[in-house]
């Protein structure tokens, strides 16, 4: 006998395997409606693209999944747990890690110290003695710290700015920067706000190299927010259309172009 199908309600948690499950997020301020009942689902390895007009409610909706704003209804699920409670720093060191439309980096630090920022939240090993003394605990982690950001720094094509200070970046290399300190500690899910702004060709393809590598080797969720329709085209699974703070379609890069409602609402 074929087992009965359970249809999810707001209140029970999602029984697949998926990465982030939202549902029925619904956002206002002062009475207008940024987000109406949005309901989507991502798969780990997967890419999502979210686009829309401006004011669709897409940067909302990735400020409601980081934590920064708290919905007025609905859930959000991460690898199974509710965390629509949860704090943006606790999201973060959960591995749900974002970037933001203008880019954010310590500008008085190398682009290396602004990496090892990522890595500093989990504490030292021994306490201010053992940084004092160096002591092996300490050395230890600092060498794993070292390591974990070399691999990011070649991902991320920063190694000849290593020693350069953020603020004297260009904005290119510099959102690269903020990937890269987003990318620290290998995340299971990321949320990339208009990555492709400000970059160059050469960082557009680094920048594809890094999607392609994450779903590839970690099976890394990227939810994609982007003005570039042939970006979001050539890299998506699937994409998500908001208009005016509700989802207007979904399904695949060729549905979405081949659906009447979105070329008249967005693609021209």
């Amino acid at each position: 006998m074929a087992p009965t199908q359970q249809i999810a309600t707001l209140d029970q948690p999602p029984a697949g395997g998926g990465a982030l499950t939202v549902r029925g997020i619904s956002v206002s301020f002062s009475g207008v409606v940024a987000l109406s009942d949005v309901s989507l689902e991502v798969a780990r390895g997967e890419v999502l693209g979210l686009i829309g007009p401006n004011g669709a409610g897409k940067t909302t909706f990735f400020d409601v999944v980081s934590g920064l704003r708290e919905p007025s209804r609905g859930s959000i699920y991460f690898d199974g747990e509710e965390v629509t409670g949860r704090s943006a720093v606790w999201r973060s060191r959960a591995g749900l890690r974002r970037t933001f439309q203008r880019q954010q980096v310590f500008g008085r630090l190398s682009v290396e110290e602004n990496l090892l920022c990522a890595l500093e939240w989990r504490g030292g090993g021994g306490g201010i003695l053992a940084d004092l003394l160096a002591l092996p605990p300490r050395r230890r982690i600092e060498r794993r710290r070292r390591t974990e950001v070399e691999w990011v720094m070649e991902l991320c094509g920063l190694g000849a700015v290593r020693h350069a200070m953020a603020g004297s970046l260009p904005i290119g290399t510099a959102r690269m920067v903020e990937l890269g300190r987003a990318l620290a500690e290998s995340p299971s899910f990321l949320l990339l706000d208009e990555p492709t702004s400000g970059l160059g060709e050469a960082e557009m393809e680094r920048l594809s190299t890094v999607i392609n590598r994450l779903r590839a080797e970690s099976a890394c969720a990227v939810l994609l927010v982007e003005h570039d329709i042939s970006f979001v085209m050539s890299h998506c699974d699937r994409i998500v259309v908001l208009e005016l703070g509700s989802v207007l379609a979904e399904g695949s890069p060729d549905e979405i172009q081949a659906n009447a409602a979105v070329r008249d609402a967005y693609l021209g």
